[in-house]
């Protein structure tokens, strides 16, 4: 996505050690050029989810700003609010379901998509050996 709003694309991309880094494109859309990696910050500190992460951007609650999915090595799937005024992520935890954290067996990666062609983004998760879990939004 274009983080920095040149009409260039970023690359924002997750680590084995659980670090979520950000690369500006410092060429040009069809030639780009990633010279440097920063990690992204949440509530002052460098995101770590501790193994494996696999970030997702999307606008989670709505607000025009890139929300910060991100799964990690233990299948789970923890989620940072954009702060636009601090330029950087609020780590609001895991995501859960009726209350019961999200997760799969290992390595879980977050996708949002409109599973059900019915306006409203859905949570699918790519687990252990590309299985698919995909739960439904039911907000309105």
């Amino acid at each position: 996505m274009d983080w920095n709003k040149d009409l260039s694309p970023d690359l924002i991309v997750g680590t084995a050690a659980g670090k979520v880094l950000l690369s500006l494109n410092r060429g040009h859309p069809r030639f780009p050029g990633f010279p440097e990696f920063v990690p992204l910050k949440a509530d002052g500190r460098e995101i770590n989810v501790e193994s494996y992460a696999s970030p997702f951007l999307t606008d989670w609650n709505g607000d025009g700003a890139p929300d910060l999915l991100v799964g990690d090595g233990k299948g789970r799937i923890h989620l940072f609010l954009h702060d636009v005024s601090k330029a950087e992520f609020h780590d609001a935890g895991l995501l859960t379901a009726d209350g019961v954290p999200i997760k799969v067996r290992v390595q879980s990666r977050p996708w949002m998509t409109n599973w059900n062609a019915d306006g409203i983004a859905d949570l699918v998760i790519i687990g252990p050996d590309d299985h698919g879990y995909c739960y439904i939004s039911q907000c309105k």
